[in-house]
C-alpha cells in the first residue's frame, strides 16, 4: 500500500484520480476537538485518553504494570469520558490473562489426554488472535475520538479498515475514488510515517489471521491428532510469533499515543483559558 499526504480533511480535491492514485491510501491532517480533554467545569485539566498500548507493551516486556479503568468510572468527576479508553482497558486486561494462561499451558503436565491439549491450543490461539485485533481497534479508535475525524467513519470500523479503507465521502464520485488510512494519518502527524509504512506487512498479518478465523464462521481452527508435547510446542511457537507481531504493532501505536498525550498536555498546561483552548481544540459534539 502506498501512502500520500492531503492537507484537506477527507477531501482530495476536484480533479479525477488516476488508477494508481486511486489505490493510494492518503494521510489526512486533523485537529483536536473539545472532547480531546477532560474538563473541570470550563477548564480542560487532562487529555481524554490513556496510553493503554504503551502500558501493555511494557507489561509484555516485564517493564511495567497495567492500569484498570472500569466502565462505571465514566461520568465521575475528573474521569475519562472517552468510551474507547474503557473498552481498551478491559481488552488489555483480558489479553494479559490470555497471554498468562497460554504461557502456563505450555508448561502444564496434568493433561488427561492429547485431545485436551489440542483443544487448549486451539482455544488460546483463537483467543489471542481475536482479542489482539479487537484491542488494536480500540486503541486506534481511542486516539481518533480525540480528533476531528468523523466518528461515523471509524466507530464501527474493523482493524483492516482503520489501516486502509475507501473514502466514504468520495463514494458518489467515481472519478475521485481513493483510499484513506486512519492509523497512517495519526502516525503522520508525529513523523512516524516511514517506520509505520515499512511495517505494514507485519500489521496486516494480524488482520489476515482474524479474517481467516471469522471467515470460518461455524468452522474452527483445524483439530489435528497430535501428542501433548506437540500441542504444547506449537502453542509456545505461536505464542512467540503472535506476541512479537503484537509487540511490533503496540510499539507504533504506543509511540503515537505518547506523542498525542504530550501534545494535548502541552496545550492544557500552558495556562490556557477556555477561549484559547477552543481555538486549539475544535468543538464538535460527540455522537457517542
Amino acid at each position: 500500500m502506498k501512502t500520500e499526504v492531503s492537507n484537506q480533511n477527507n477531501d482530495v480535491g476536484k480533479q479525477g484520480l488516476s488508477k494508481s492514485r486511486a489505490d493510494t491510501a492518503y494521510h489526512f491532517e486533523f485537529g483536536f476537538r473539545k472532547e480531546a480533554a477532560i474538563f473541570d467545569g470550563d477548564m480542560p485539566i487532562a487529555p481524554n485518553l490513556y496510553p493503554a498500548g504503551f502500558e501493555l507493551r511494557n507489561w509484555m516486556l516485564r517493564k511495567g504494570t497495567l492500569t484498570f479503568h472500569p466502565h462505571n468510572w465514566r461520568g465521575r468527576e475528573g474521569s475519562l469520558t472517552n468510551p474507547f479508553s474503557y473498552n481498551s482497558s478491559v481488552l488489555v486486561l483480558a489479553l494479559s490473562d490470555i497471554i498468562n494462561d497460554a504461557n502456563s499451558f505450555t508448561e502444564r503436565i496434568d493433561f488427561y489426554g492429547a485431545e485436551e491439549a489440542e483443544i487448549g491450543f486451539i482455544r488460546y490461539y483463537t483467543e489471542f488472535v481475536m482479542y489482539s485485533s479487537r484491542l488494536l481497534e480500540a486503541l486506534i479508535k481511542q486516539m481518533l475520538f480525540c480528533t476531528t475525524f468523523n466518528e461515523d467513519d471509524y466507530k464501527g470500523a474493523t482493524l483492516g479498515s482503520l489501516i486502509e479503507r475507501n473514502c466514504s465521502n468520495c463514494k458518489p464520485f467515481p472519478d475521485l475514488k481513493h483510499k484513506i488510512t486512519f492509523l497512517g494519518s495519526l502516525a503522520h502527524r508525529y513523523g512516524y510515517c516511514r517506520g509505520y509504512e515499512n511495517c505494514l506487512d507485519s500489521h496486516m498479518n494480524i488482520v489476515r489471521k482474524r479474517r481467516n478465523l471469522e471467515a470460518a464462521h461455524s468452522s474452527t481452527v483445524e483439530f489435528l491428532e497430535r501428542s501433548i508435547d506437540e500441542s504444547k510446542e506449537l502453542m509456545a511457537a505461536q505464542l512467540e510469533s503472535l506476541g512479537n507481531e503484537l509487540l511490533h504493532m503496540l510499539q507504533h501505536i504506543g509511540d503515537i499515543e505518547t506523542s498525542m498525550f504530550k501534545e494535548m498536555t502541552h496545550y492544557i498546561n500552558g495556562g490556557i483559558d477556555t477561549p484559547s483552548f477552543v481555538r486549539n481544540f475544535e468543538i464538535r459534539e460527540s455522537k457517542t
